[in-house]
C-alpha cells in the first residue's frame, strides 16, 4: 500500500484503517509513504510493516526529471516484488504510474473530488497529464462518494470504477460520560456553554475561517474548539475573524485522539467548502454528536438535511451562525440529529462491509 503521509489526518487515518482491516481478512500488507508521522506507532502495534521510500517523490515540474524519478521508482517497487499495489489519494499518481512500467496491478484509492484542474494545478501540465492517464491503468478505481466519482471519471473507464463509502471503527460506548466530562473540564468549558467542535487542518480548503465567522456573529454562547495542524498564516487568520470571541477560542493543534473531542462536544462543525466525504462525519455520527456541516454533493450522499445533521452552503458563515444558535437552544433537535446520523451512516455501512467490500475488489484484481 502507497500513501502519502504518516500525520494524523484524514487520508492517511483511513488508509491504515483499510491496511488494518486487509490484514485481518489475510492479506500480507506493507506499506510506504513518502512523509513520516505518528500513525508509524499503530501501524507497528498492528503488526504491519511500514517504512519511508524516498523513490515516491517525484518531480512536479520538470518532466524528463519525472521521467526518470518514476523509472527510478518503478525499479523500487519492481525489486520489492508485491502481487499489487494500492495507492491511496490522487497524490500517489506517481505510484500507479511506476506499477504500470513494473507490470505490477494496482488499485486506486480516490479520496478527493475537486476538479481535476485546480487540483493538479501545481504540476507541470506534461506531468499532470501523465496524472490523468493514470486513472486508466489500474484494475479498479475505488471512490469514497458518488460527488468523487463525477470529479474523475471521465478518465476512468466505466467497468473500472466502483464506489466504497468509507465507514468508522468507533463507537458511542468508547467515551463514557465521565471521559467526556473530564474533556470539558480540561478545557475550561462551562456546563452552561455549548462546546462546536471543528476537526481537520486549519487551512482554505477547510475553511475554519467561517466558523470564526459565525461564532463571532451567534447570539449563544458557543465555546469554538479548532483542533488541527494550521496551515501557515491561518490560525491568525481565523483569530482575526473571531473577534470578540476569540477569548471564548480554543486551538488544541493536532491530537493523537480526536475522537474524545468529538464525543465531549455538543455539536461537531465542518465548514470545508471541498469534500468528498469528510471522516470527522463518519466519527461524529458513530460518536452520537450532532452535526452541522456544508452542503457538499459528498455530504449529502449520507446525511439529509433536518434529519440527521444541519447543511448550510459552504462560504455561509451567516448561515452557519443561526443553524449554531439553533442547536444552542434546542437540545431534542440535536438528539435526534445525532440518532438518526447514527443509524444512516453507521450502522447501515460498517466497517466490516467496507473491508469486505475492499477484500472482493483486491480478490477480483488479483485473479
Amino acid at each position: 500500500m502507497i500513501g502519502t503521509t504518516l500525520r494524523l489526518d484524514g487520508a492517511p487515518l483511513s488508509q491504515f484503517e483499510l491496511a488494518r482491516g486487509l490484514a485481518a481478512s489475510g492479506f500480507d500488507v506493507s506499506v510506504f509513504v513518502k512523509e513520516d508521522g505518528p500513525l508509524r506507532d499503530r501501524y507497528r502495534a498492528s503488526g504491519i510493516l511500514v517504512d519511508l521510500m524516498p523513490e515516491l517523490t517525484c518531480s512536479a515540474s520538470v518532466p524528463v526529471w519525472y521521467e526518470a524519478d518514476v523509472s527510478r521508482l518503478a525499479r523500487r517497487l519492481r525489486a520489492n516484488a508485491p502481487d499489487m499495489i494500492i495507492a491511496s489519494t490522487v497524490d500517489a499518481f506517481e505510484a500507479i504510474d511506476a506499477a504500470r512500467i513494473a507490470g505490477i496491478p494496482s488499485l486506486w484509492n480516490i479520496r478527493e473530488d475537486e476538479v481535476w484542474r485546480a487540483r493538479l494545478a501545481d504540476r507541470h501540465t506534461a506531468i499532470a497529464a501523465r496524472a490523468l492517464a493514470a486513472f486508466s491503468y489500474p484494475a479498479v478505481v475505488i471512490f469514497v462518494a458518488a460527488a468523487s466519482m463525477k470529479s474523475w471519471q471521465d478518465f476512468v473507464p466505466a467497468d473500472r470504477r466502483h464506489l466504497i463509502f468509507n465507514a468508522s471503527t468507533l463507537r458511542a460506548d468508547m467515551y463514557d460520560t465521565a471521559s467526556r466530562q473530564a474533556v470539558r473540564t480540561r478545557l475550561g468549558i462551562a456546563p452552561s456553554e455549548q462546546m462546536a467542535v471543528s476537526v481537520g487542518t486549519l487551512c482554505e480548503r477547510k475553511s475554519q475561517v467561517d466558523f470564526a465567522r459565525a461564532v463571532a456573529s451567534a447570539s449563544a454562547r458557543i465555546r469554538p474548539v479548532f483542533v488541527g495542524k494550521a496551515e501557515p498564516g491561518y490560525r491568525e487568520k481565523t483569530e482575526a475573524a473571531l473577534g470578540d470571541a476569540h477569548p471564548r477560542a480554543i486551538f488544541t493543534g493536532a491530537l493523537p485522539d480526536a475522537g474524545e473531542m468529538i464525543a465531549a462536544a455538543d455539536m461537531l462543525v465542518c465548514s470545508s467548502r471541498s469534500e468528498a466525504f469528510p471522516r470527522t462525519l463518519l466519527e461524529a455520527a458513530a460518536l452520537g454528536t450532532p452535526i452541522i456541516a456544508t452542503s457538499l454533493d459528498g455530504t449529502k450522499e449520507r446525511l439529509r438535511d433536518g434529519e440527521s445533521a444541519l447543511l448550510y452552503p459552504p462560504g455561509d458563515p451567516a448561515s452557519l451562525s443561526r443553524l449554531l444558535e439553533q442547536l444552542a437552544t434546542n437540545g431534542a433537535l440535536g438528539r435526534k440529529l445525532a440518532e438518526t446520523a447514527n443509524v444512516r451512516v453507521t450502522q447501515t455501512w460498517t466497517h466490516e462491509n467496507m473491508i469486505a467490500a475492499y477484500a472482493s475488489e483486491v480478490r477480483k484484481a488479483l485473479a
